[in-house]
């Protein structure tokens, strides 16, 4: 009985993680590389639609409309430097886009540190 006991347990614990090892593995790179949507936001009237996309750490615009609803980019922000995108926006008829970039947004930051420490306010 005890003999039926371990092979029981190497069954249900060895082997598995043994499969496992061979799987696909993954990188947090990987993981942080995946684009993220949010912020989905419509017009009332027609059928155009806004959203943001954090691409590793990259945050922009897009819009789509119409029947097809082709996803188009309206900001070209390349550069990781931490500014969020909020309080997105489409008018009522769907013609303007309006939203906030940059600032802490009620995040957990020291009140008295900058959001982007190397901005530099010019006079």
């Amino acid at each position: 009985m005890k003999i039926i006991f371990e092979l029981f347990l190497v069954v249900l614990f060895i082997i598995p993680f043994e499969y496992l090892s061979f799987g696909q593995s993954f990188t947090m790179d990987a993981i942080k590389s995946y684009p993220f949507l949010a912020n989905l936001t419509a017009s009332a009237i027609g059928s155009k639609i806004a959203w943001t996309v954090n691409e590793e750490g990259k945050r922009n615009i897009y819009v789509a409309e119409g029947s097809d609803f082709a996803p188009r980019k309206i900001t070209n922000y390349n550069s990781d430097d931490g500014q969020e995108i909020t309080s997105l926006s489409v008018s009522a008829n769907g013609q303007t886009v309006v939203y906030e970039r940059g600032g802490d947004h009620g995040s957990n930051w020291d009140d008295n540190l900058s959001v982007n420490p190397s901005f530099t306010l010019r006079h």
